[in-house]
Formats: structure tokens, C-alpha cells, sequence
């Protein structure tokens, strides 16, 4: 929801980028009446882009994530885009995750009340010590990153992942996950 009441719905198509799945979004006035025509989000089309996300700024533009297959060379990782309040870029599309290990994947995005926002993701490959863990990373209103990413989870036995996040006042977020525990039979 955007903050004129208009909305955007943001979803993976599997045919039409060219190269298996790709990101698409559309926007809608406050009665569902469409403006324009659905749009491709990614730039990057190779392999497959999908799992979307989406938040919206406080002056009507929007910011979608998603996974991108192969593009941080090596399996999967995240990637986000922002848009003005007319759909259209704001910069180029740029990878959230640093650590390019295996996957990072799943991701969801919050925006905070300064218009500065967080992407979290869960990464597979022992980047946590074990197997899956979930990071973040944060940016200023600018698009900015503030620091480098950062591990959420504390536990890192087996899996923690498939992340959710929200935010509260103008600078505070918090995000939860699931985590699995290893059971070992005797």
C-alpha cells in the first residue's frame, strides 16, 4: 500500500524475462483500476529471478527484493530495486548480501518511518557457523548501506531461516525467523 492509498503488487512470471523466471510488478489507483502496464523489476535476467517483496516509501515510491540466481556468482543471492512514485527506478538494481557463499534467499524488506529501510534474508552454507542463518543489512533514506550486513540469529545450530520483518517508530525494526533443531536418534 502506498501512501496516496494506491497499491503495488509485485510477483515472478516464469516465461517472459527471456531466461526461465523473472520479477514483475504493477501498480493500481486505491479503486484497483490499473496505471500503465505490468513493468520488469530485475535488469539481470539469466538463470531465474523470483520470491519478491515489497515496501513502500512515505512519498509514494516503493522498494522490491528478490533472489537472483547465479548473479553474485555463485548460487543464489539478493538482490533490490527502488522506485519513484511514477514506477519508475530510483538508481540501478544492486545486491543486498555481501557474503556471496552458496545462497542467500528468501528475502523480505521493511521502511523504516525516515524512509531508510532493511532487507533480510536467510543464508545457506554455514555462513552463521552451522547451516542456515539469517542476516540483514541496513540503509539510510539515500540508499545508503549502514555498515556491512549482519547475522540476526544467535543460536546457529542447524537451520534458522525464512525470516519476517517489521518496523516500529522511525529507526526500529524487528525481525523473526523460524529455527529448526537438529534431533539426533539413538
Amino acid at each position: 500500500m502506498l501512501s496516496n492509498d494506491d497499491f503495488v503488487i509485485a510477483y515472478q512470471d516464469e516465461v517472459q524475462d527471456g531466461s526461465s523466471y523473472g520479477v514483475y510488478a504493477r501498480r493500481y489507483s486505491k479503486t484497483g483500476s490499473a496505471f500503465g502496464s505490468e513493468f520488469l523489476v530485475n535488469t539481470y535476467t539469466s538463470n531465474y529471478q523470483s520470491d519478491p517483496d515489497i515496501a513502500a516509501f512515505s512519498n509514494g515510491g516503493f522498494i522490491i527484493t528478490w533472489l537472483s540466481k547465479g548473479q553474485d556468482g555463485s548460487g543464489e543471492g539478493v538482490y533490490a530495486q527502488r522506485f519513484d512514485s511514477s514506477a519508475n527506478t530510483v538508481g540501478s538494481e544492486f545486491r543486498a548480501n555481501t557474503h556471496t557463499t552458496s545462497d542467500q534467499r528468501l528475502p523480505k524488506v521493511a521502511v523504516l518511518g525516515d524512509d531508510g529501510f532493511v532487507i533480510t534474508w536467510y543464508s545457506a552454507g554455514g555462513q552463521d557457523g552451522d547451516a542456515n542463518g539469517v542476516f540483514a543489512q541496513a540503509y539510510n533514506s539515500s540508499g545508503t548501506a549502514i555498515g556491512s550486513e549482519f547475522k540476526v540469529n544467535d543460536y546457529t545450530i542447524s537451520e534458522q531461516g525464512w525470516s519476517s520483518i517489521a518496523t516500529f517508530g522511525s529507526i526500529g525494526y524487528v525481525i523473526t525467523w523460524e529455527s529448526k533443531k537438529s534431533i539426533t536418534r539413538f
